[in-house]
């Protein structure tokens, strides 16, 4: 977080809205800024060169574009922003003269006050805040080093060089304070709840202004190695996007506001930190008086106007440190941090008085219209010690208001509960009745529909579990169960073991003859190796497919300069640091031994042809594009081994494992290799010096991608979690309703779920991916959901149909294909519904479809629907052997199958087609609770 949250903070306000200490604390910043500005305009007098005013418009324009590309998310707390600006304006501090620096920083705000039309004295603020904050900075350095600025190089070399890391907390804590200042008292939010000095935001700033020093000292050194630090600063850029995840998990998406997941969570920490401070909390529950009659008159979407302006007055009208959620449909809960019970009132009246005068534009539906709400505050300790017991309290409190007449705030205490007792028990307290015999009476057709479903629902489900409950015979894993029921993995094939060898006999083959031990340069080899270890013990690690590190750097820097003597000893040292860390085999660690002496002796070949003379005598920019070469041919070998042996390990293919999981490695490989290169140019200018101040981009580079990495595993677990509990909802949901339609059929009960074992396993011999796998068995369960729309009276007909039934009942795949294709969970499955008739010939219904032209999935479920009905008792018929089966759909091959598929479909042996028959059979009691879960889904 840096200055710029303060425009999100105040920017809509007026100025004369603030409060007057906050108006008085401006004026002293205003004043302290506008003194900073002179000293460093007036102060020093320097003869400005052509390279100082090209450097300082350079920066002026970075820094400008960094405020403007700032990073904004609808945080559950707050409005946010994040931005890359710290970085060019650091490196401004160090390097530019004082009035230089100074045009730098107000230049910096203007095009975003211009473009964003951000309030004037939020802008003038933050020009003061960093005015301040780089004359202290630049104070510091003047005095630890002696020098204005950092223009040349021998100040690497003295011990004073120690004191251009001095600023860097100097500048961070002036800026951070002044901002935390003017929040306190502008929003009342405390220094801890501001997340102005959170982990991961000093992170951020710590790691900014390294960038920015980073750029500085590579400036100097050269000024082309200054670009080292554009790839660093564009992945941090793209880590600032991942907290938005984490919002996203934790946001209700009709509102904006916090979901009650979070809001329990925020909640549950903030109970915990005031029952130890024994400072207040309160809590606000609110209720939107006659929603319902805003829906029945103007419609739903009249309804989410409502409520979408009721969360922006909540919004509003509380700080950044409180929490506000929905709590229901029409209801929103407060969390007030810090907060009493008078200031709670106070903060529920603003927002009562608030919506009461607000009218909402409706467009074509009508209005505008206004609308009230009924609120209910409580206050711990006094109202309640837990969730809830507040909870609780309040909802009391809103009952109380609502029978008082609604649109009035009350607060929860013994009158409110005494009055709104009877009131309460009335309506929250279920009577007690004795039990009775239940009388028999006829049911809806619907709710007659779904207790049938039910019953079958349950003997299907019973069914099932009992199957599963038989012993397996056994297993074809490549894991074998411990002794406390955890795999181990099994020991590598001859076949792996023989690939390592021969990977770890060609690389030490490669080193050949150049090895020598003479006039080795120990130190120098020490410090690439050292590098290497440092990269690989801080590795990313991806979620399932290896790591990443930026050792490549330390790796071709070393082979650059040493060729195969530097190989040997980075490699050596890259392979036993993986093998310590992770705990490796013996063969892991030579595989791993072999890979990077492969890789990077293809790439020392690469770069060594095509620039044809030492590092030390070549000039940079013509060895730049080979190095960018050397960097992708080490890419490109080791890529090749790790992909050969996972795809002997897993059997798939290499070039898959590298399209699925590696690909977007590649242009990280092209920049590592560009800074390969100039590490290794810089030993051979600046020596050890060189090496550490042009690491230092790499290293933070390296850092982004770790944290970048870690935060999204992170996140993207929880929202894993979250979208597979929906998606078992779903696949509940349809469960039980596949289940009710077959009972409308007792017959045919559970075919739904056959089909759908049969297709799966037919299409898991075709190869088919795992989100058209999932497609087709949605569309297997559904394929017949259009005979809703059929009657009893034709579907459950004995006999032969007429005509004009056959019509009626060919009517069901269409119908089926309309209540489920503008559903985007279920439109690719509706294919399968709309199709699952076609014959391949082109004699079937209701499209007439022949050939390729019918999708994969209606083509398999074809088989497989014909094969169930095939093995299944009718009234008409016994069920036919699975030879006789297999028989009919071979006979119709090339008619009504498609003859690849029957193909795949005579390879399944009969066992697991038994064993989806048999499956389905009978089973255990725990399956009846999850059957009538299943149907709970049903009725909404």
């Amino acid at each position: 977080m840096s200055a710029g949250w303060l425009v999100s903070c105040l920017g809509s306000s007026k100025m004369r809205q603030l409060p007057a200490h906050a108006l008085v604390y401006l004026i002293i910043c205003y004043c302290a800024g506008l003194l900073a500005l002179g000293w460093l305009v007036f102060s020093d007098r320097p003869q400005l060169r052509v390279e100082d005013v090209a450097l300082g418009a350079g920066l002026a324009v970075a820094a400008a574009v960094c405020q403007v590309l700032v990073v904004e998310r609808a945080s559950t707390s707050g409005q946010r922003s994040d931005h890359l600006t710290l970085s060019p304006l650091f490196a401004a501090l160090l390097l530019l003269p004082r009035p230089m620096l100074a045009l730098v920083v107000v230049f910096t705000f203007i095009p975003e006050w211009y473009l964003r039309r951000r309030s004037w004295f939020g802008q003038i603020f933050n020009i003061s805040v960093y005015l301040c904050a780089a004359v202290l900075a630049r104070f510091c350095f003047m005095r630890v080093t002696g020098d204005d600025r950092l223009q040349n190089s021998p100040v690497f070399a003295s011990m004073s060089a120690l004191g251009i890391l001095l600023p860097i907390p100097i500048f961070l804590a002036t800026q951070s304070l002044m901002l935390a200042w003017v929040l306190k008292l502008a929003r009342g939010q405390s220094f801890r709840t501001s997340g102005l000095f959170t982990r991961d935001s000093q992170l951020l700033e710590v790691a900014l202004v390294c960038m920015g020093l980073s750029f500085a000292v590579c400036w100097v050194i050269n000024p082309i190695f200054g670009l080292l630090v554009v790839p660093p600063l564009v992945l941090i850029f793209q880590a600032l996007h991942v907290p938005n995840l984490k919002e996203e998990a934790a946001t209700d998406p009709k509102t904006g506001l916090a979901n009650m997941r979070h809001f329990n969570d925020m909640l549950a920490r903030d109970l915990e930190r005031v029952a130890r401070s024994g400072q207040p909390l309160s809590l606000l529950m609110c209720d939107l008086d006659y929603l319902r009659n805003i829906n029945n008159t103007y419609g739903h979407q009249a309804g989410d106007i409502v409520l979408l302006g009721i969360a922006e007055i909540i919004r509003r009208a509380i700080r950044g440190s409180d929490v506000a959620a929905r709590f229901g449909g029409e209801e929103f809960v407060v969390m007030l941090a810090d907060t009493d019970a008078e200031g709670a009132l106070r903060v529920a009246e603003r927002i009562r008085s608030q919506l009461e005068a607000t009218r909402f534009d409706l467009g074509s539906a009508g209005g505008p219209i206004g609308a009230t709400i009924s609120i209910g505050v409580a206050s711990f300790p006094r109202d309640g010690r837990s969730i809830d017991g507040l909870m609780r309290e309040a909802d009391l409190a809103v009952y109380q208001a609502k029978r008082e007449g609604r649109n009035r705030v009350v607060a929860a205490g013994r009158i409110s509960r005494e009055l709104a007792g009877d009131w309460a028990r009335e309506h929250l307290m279920p009577p007690v009745v004795a039990p009775t015999v239940p009388t028999m009476e006829p049911p809806r057709p619907l709710w007659g529909f779904i207790n049938q479903a039910t019953r079958a629902s349950i003997n299907a489900e019973l069914r099932t579990a009992r199957a599963g409950s038989r012993p397996d015979g056994g297993t074809s894993g490549k894991r074998a169960a411990g002794p406390n029921g955890a795999s181990r993995r099994s020991d590598p094939s001859p076949k792996i073991l023989a690939f390592i060898a021969l990977i770890v006999v060609a690389g030490l083959l490669g080193l050949g003859n150049s090895l020598t031990f003479t006039n080795v340069p120990w130190w120098s080899l020490a410090l690439f190796a050292s590098l290497t270890v440092l990269s690989e013990q801080f590795a990313a690690d991806l979620s399932s497919s290896g790591r990443v590190s930026v050792s490549i750097v330390a790796i071709l820097a070393a082979a650059f300069l040493y060729a195969e003597l530097g190989i040997a000893a980075t490699a050596l040292a890259a392979a036993i640091t993986i093998a310590v860390k992770a705990r490796s085999p013996l063969h892991r660690m030579l595989f791993n031994l072999g890979m990077v002496l492969l890789s990077a002796e293809g790439a020392h070949w690469f770069f060594e042809t095509l620039v044809g003379a030492p590092v030390v005598r070549a000039s940079l920019a013509a060895m730049i594009l080979p190095a960018i070469g050397a960097g992708l041919i080490y890419h490109a070998l080791n890529q090749l081994l790790l992909c050969s042996i996972r795809g002997l390990a897993e059997r798939r293919r290499a070039w898959q494992i590298w399209q699925a999981e590696y690909r977007w490695l590649w242009p990280h490989y092209a920049v590592l290799g560009a800074l390969a290169l100039i590490v290794a140019r810089g030993y051979v200018d600046y020596g050890v010096i060189g090496v550490v101040a042009l690491m230092a981009p790499v290293a933070m580079m390296h850092l982004s991608i770790k944290q970048y990495m870690e935060r999204t595993k992170v996140y993207v677990s929880e929202l894993q979690r979250v979208n597979n509990q929906l998606t078992d909802s779903y696949e509940s949901t349809l469960q039980a309703l596949t289940r009710a339609l077959d009972t409308r059929d007792e017959e045919t009960e559970a075919h739904s779920q056959r089909v759908t074992r049969y297709t799966e396993l037919i299409a898991k011999r075709l190869g088919v991916s795992t989100a058209e796998l999932n497609d087709m068995k949605r569309g297997a369960l559904l394929h017949d959901i259009g005979k809703i729309g059929v009657p009893d009276a034709i579907l459950l007909k004995p006999g032969k149909l007429t005509p004009e039934e056959q019509v009626l009942m060919h009517k069901h795949p269409e119908i089926g294909y309309g209540m489920i294709t503008h559903i985007p969970f279920l439109a690719a499955a509706s294919q399968v519904v709309l199709h699952h008739h076609e014959a391949y010939d082109g004699s079937g219904y209701p499209s007439g479809l022949s050939g390729a032209n019918i999708p994969l999935g209606a083509r398999i479920f074809a088989i497989a629907d014909t094969f169930d009905a095939m093995t299944s008792d009718r009234p008409y018929r016994k069920a036919l052997s699975l030879r006789a089966a297999r028989a009919e759909i071979e006979r119709c091959r090339g008619t009504q199958f498609d003859p690849g598929i029957v193909d795949t479909f005579r390879a399944i042996p009969d066992a697991e087609l038994l064993a989806i028959r048999e499956g389905l059979g009978q089973l255990p009691e725990e399956a009846v609770i999850r059957a009538a879960g299943n149907l709970v889904l049903m009725p909404g």
